[in-house]
């Protein structure tokens, strides 16, 4: 009997439908999310394509330019100016010091905050009449001093800078003792290196600023705050130091106060805040998802928010000439980059104070922090409320200008 040969079983076209399968299970998804989306299936996807979007959207920008004729420039846009916002007008109530006999308080913006490195960069230089020594204060808090001066910036060296020596006295109930405080920047709290022998210092003491040889006498009136006397380490084993724990005023992050004997004619440096208005140009992204929108400016510039009627509604992720990628945002998932504001108490909040404070009957309205290109003090809006792009919005996008670079003589 001849052997019977088995051949395998083989079904054409199993790849071909498992492709089709693939496929058609994709487009369903597709279908589906664009006629019911679901937020929680967006934000899945979104994590996937944003990575690939932000290496895409500045080449559809080109593409988009290139093929694209040009458009006629939108109206002029009419939303209130930043400097008029309620964090900023209630930073200059609560930063700006009494008015003292011999001195003027130059009001000074700040570009840029590096608490970690002890150091401000503020907005304007020796165009403002700023020069290297100059005390900075906010409200009742001592910060430094100017430490460098260009033509158009200027770096504050804040007291609890790496090495920075400052003379303090140390109150209280009845009596003050001179001590001397060195910061130690990113290592922790500013160590009290020498107090007056007599002292027996004991922890909750208040530290206020002790000037030098050369500093205006009447800033010695002002009794400007560092912070509150404490200890590290174990007492026990002669192993402690003193420290002081510094007081950080929240609206010393947007301006400072320099007090000056000499001024020119202005007294208050604005933040160079560049403004263009705007006209949406694709209001839904099929790719990217509904929260991105692709807007036009009157001119070219250094966009980062994109705002309706005054306020935020997103952050500009990419930009080509006049067109920018918008990702529409709440008020909250700015986070650490949002400040509230408590009009009632004259308080400044960060985002995490203001979160353990919140209730839906007491919100407080969130503004921008500023930072990497947004100015600060842009209206947010309330907690909870959704960016919403209407077509008799006025629209603008919004930017802080780059200083003037350096000229080498």
């Amino acid at each position: 009997m001849p052997p019977i040969t088995v051949f395998p079983l083989r079904i054409p076209g199993v790849a071909y439908l498992s492709r089709v399968f693939v496929s058609g299970a994709g487009l369903f998804f597709l279908g589906f999310q664009a006629c019911w989306p679901s937020p929680w299936l967006e934000s899945l996807a979104g994590r996937f394509v944003e990575p690939v979007a932000s290496v895409l959207a500045p080449l559809s920008g080109r593409l988009s330019a290139w093929a694209q004729a040009p458009e006629p420039e939108p109206t002029e846009a009419t939303s209130a100016a930043a400097s008029d916002s309620a964090l900023l007008l209630l930073e200059r109530e609560l930063g700006r010091p009494p008015d003292l006999p011999g001195l003027q308080w130059l009001e000074v913006p700040v570009q840029e905050t590096q608490l970690q490195r002890g150091q401000l960069r503020l907005a304007a230089g020796r165009d403002f009449a700023l020069a290297v020594d100059q005390p900075v204060v906010f409200g009742g808090h001592w910060l430094g001093r100017l430490l460098r001066v260009e033509e158009h910036q200027a770096v504050v060296e804040l007291w609890t800078a790496a090495d920075a020596r400052t003379g303090a006295w140390l109150q209280t109930p009845g009596k003050g003792f001179r001590a001397v405080t060195t910061g130690m920047g990113r290592a922790g709290a500013p160590l009290v290196r020498w107090i007056q022998p007599e002292a027996v210092p004991e922890k909750g003491w208040t530290a206020f600023w002790r000037p030098r040889q050369g500093d205006p006498l009447p800033l010695t009136d002002l009794d400007l705050r560092l912070g509150t006397l404490d200890q590290r380490g174990d007492p026990r084993r002669g192993q402690a130091d003193w420290v002081v724990q510094a007081e950080w005023p929240a609206g010393a992050e947007g301006r400072v106060f320099v007090a000056a004997g000499a001024i020119g004619e202005e007294t208050v440096a604005e933040p160079r805040l560049w403004r263009t208005a705007a006209k949406p140009v694709l209001t839904l992204d099929p790719v990217l998802g509904r929260r991105w929108r692709v807007v036009r400016g009157a001119a070219a510039g250094p966009a980062a928010v994109l705002l309706g009627d005054g306020r935020v509604l997103g952050r500009v992720r990419a930009r080509r000439g006049t067109l920018a990628w918008v990702r529409l945002a709440e008020p909250q998932a700015w986070r650490d980059r949002a400040v509230a504001v408590d009009s009632d108490q004259k308080e400044i909040l960060s985002w995490r104070e203001a979160r353990a404070a919140w209730s839906p009957s007491s919100g407080l309205p969130l503004y921008t922090r500023g930072g990497a290109g947004v100015p600060r003090g842009l209206a947010l809006g309330m907690p909870g409320e959704e960016p919403r792009l209407g077509s008799k919005e006025v629209l603008e996008l919004a930017g802080l200008q780059a200083p003037p670079l350096e000229v080498q003589q």
